[in-house]
């Protein structure tokens, strides 16, 4: 002869998030003593989906406030006033502790981005580096003319001397200037 148990259900009501834990609690402790009805495997399962729906509501209000971000454009060019012409400009924030970056176009000019690809840069001093990846190898012939390669130390917060202010206002318009690597 086998035994079939009922299962016992628990009406939760919509509620603000202050009363998620006592919901739960009593979610827990009504399924705890109907042991005979459940078994202790069941249980055990009912006590782990209760403690992550506990752990997932407390998340659900806690994210970090974004920093406000104020539209930066500008364009890197050489202490020679030609633009540099490959590359990305980032900006790291001495108060924020955020990152702004930006693709360097063709013409020298770029547009930052913090949380999106041109909401802009917090407000306030930052560090500035230009870094650029050209690889040639000589082998093949590119189509696509990178221009002259940045000098290396301003490629790294560690050596790079560029420092931009950023304003809380509608927009920022930047010149950052650099120096040609030497040629080898």
């Amino acid at each position: 002869m086998r035994r079939v148990h009922a299962r016992t259900t628990v009406a939760v009501r919509q509620t603000d998030w202050a009363d998620y834990p006592d919901v739960i609690a009593k979610f827990i402790l009504t399924a705890r003593s109907r042991v005979g009805c459940l078994g202790r495997i069941e249980v055990m399962k009912l006590q782990t989906a209760g403690l992550a729906i506990f752990v997932l509501s407390l998340m659900g209000g806690c994210g970090e406030a974004r920093v406000p971000m104020y539209p930066v454009a500008g364009k890197v060019v050489f202490s020679d006033g030609s633009p540099v012409r490959t590359g990305t400009v980032e900006l790291e924030s001495i108060d924020q502790q955020t990152t702004a970056s930006g693709t360097i176009q063709n013409d020298g000019s770029f547009v930052l981005g913090t949380y999106e690809s041109s909401d802009g840069a917090a407000a306030g001093r930052h560090r500035a580096i230009v870094v650029q990846m050209i690889i040639n190898d000589g082998m093949i012939k590119h189509v696509k003319d990178h221009g002259d390669p940045v000098e290396p130390m301003f490629g790294s917060y560690d050596s790079s001397p560029l420092s931009v202010m950023v304003e809380a206002k509608e927009q920022n318009q930047i010149e950052i200037v650099v120096e040609k690597a030497a040629r080898r």
